[in-house]
């Protein structure tokens, strides 16, 4: 058989199955894991209900400007240890309080001093 017809037979009947089994495997396996995800995602339907309550809430109840103005107005930059932090770490309990958290409490710290500035540590915790 001449070059020639060899390769007007490859064009005349095309090879279905180019790739070797291994990788057709791979591919099918690869194929049914993205169908089976699609699938898995079409189902997932969102609360809208509860999306658009949030949004309300955030909208038209939001306390987040006047929360952030009074901390920074009344109470301004509070230095650890002075009476302005102590003020305002009263006020944000007082706060949680009123909305219904439980457990409410300031963490007690030792400041330290150091080549690079002063730090807040955490009493549970110790420098080695």
């Amino acid at each position: 058989m001449t070059e020639m017809n060899f390769h007007r037979r490859a064009l005349a009947s095309p090879r279905i199955w180019i790739f070797p089994l291994g990788k057709r495997i791979a591919a099918f396996s690869l194929a049914l894991l993205l169908v089976v995800f699609c699938l898995a995602l079409a189902e997932d339907k969102a609360d809208l209900a509860a999306i658009y309550k949030i949004k309300d809430e955030g909208l038209n109840r939001s306390q987040v400007m006047e929360i952030l103005s009074y901390m920074t107005d009344a109470y301004g930059p509070r230095l650890s240890g002075s009476p302005d932090k102590q003020k305002a770490a009263d006020w944000v309990q007082q706060k949680l309080n009123e909305w219904g958290l439980e457990n409410v409490h300031t963490e007690k710290y030792e400041e330290i001093s150091g080549p690079h500035g002063r730090a807040g540590l955490f009493s549970p915790s110790r420098l080695p």
